[in-house]
């Protein structure tokens, strides 16, 4: 699995309701559909608004089929989210299945940029500032017993504050699952990706896998 996986919660990418799938009518009778804001291998991610309390959110919504695994996955992304509580990773509000098709619904962080989009604006400083922020989450949710094994700059939000927040925990690992990556795959986007990971070597992987990562973009 690679990168065709990954998901874009920063900013609309273009499209409107009239030129892109609809959401299902359960969701639908919920939330005012407002803008796409990307599309991954897996499906599209909606800019969204609850009728009842005016919240942004951001609609992640599975099109086409899935194999049994990547629904397991997309249904343990939305379990280990929401288990993580802190100000620097992404929310996640609810998840469930609307008319048989899988769907998680995230915050929306507002005037969120990707950290490779921001970077190139700030001197050194404020860079490292970033990804400590960054590094600070990912900690937190290690010491929750989480890996996430996809960090790179898409999936590390600025929000309007300038604030980090640690997004997209598709394709995560928390301590107490089963196995859903075969020994051999290659899991992660590998520019990015500790030799472990890109070797397929999924039973050594651990939180030093995330900080790799982590110094990659301490690099940059």
């Amino acid at each position: 699995m690679t990168s065709d996986d990954s998901w874009d919660m920063s900013q609309p990418a273009g499209g409107t309701p009239e030129s892109t799938p609809s959401l299902p009518p359960e969701l639908g009778a919920r939330y005012q559909l407002e803008s796409v804001l990307g599309r991954g291998g897996m499906g599209i991610v909606f800019a969204a608004r609850d009728r009842a309390t005016g919240r942004a959110v951001a609609i992640k919504l599975v099109l086409g089929e899935l194999s049994a695994i990547r629904r397991k996955r997309f249904q343990r992304e939305g379990e280990i989210t929401a288990s993580l509580q802190h100000a620097g990773i992404v929310r996640v509000h609810s998840s469930g299945l609307a008319g048989g098709t899988p769907y998680l619904v995230y915050e929306l962080v507002e005037g969120a940029r990707e950290l490779g989009e921001v970077f190139p604006t700030l001197d050194v400083p404020a860079r490292v500032e970033l990804v400590r922020q960054a590094a600070e989450a990912v900690g937190y949710a290690h010491a929750q017993g989480v890996l996430h094994r996809d960090l790179k700059p898409a999936n590390v939000l600025v929000d309007a504050t300038g604030a980090a927040r640690v997004a997209d925990f598709g394709l995560a690992r928390a301590r107490d699952d089963e196995r859903l990556t075969r020994t051999g795959a290659m899991i992660g986007t590998p520019a990015y990706m500790a030799p472990e990971l890109a070797r397929g070597e999924h039973a050594l992987a651990g939180p030093p896998c995330d900080v790799w990562s982590l110094g990659v973009l301490l690099y940059e």
